[in-house]
């Protein structure tokens, strides 16, 4: 795997990871 490619997969983990705690805090908060 290049590095490339590992940044990319690593950037779609953040966004989904940011997604879903936006998502967690709209029904939560």
């Amino acid at each position: 795997m290049d590095k490339r490619h590992q940044k990319a997969v690593f950037l779609f983990i953040l966004a989904f990871a940011i997604t879903w705690g936006i998502i967690y805090w709209l029904i939560f908060a």
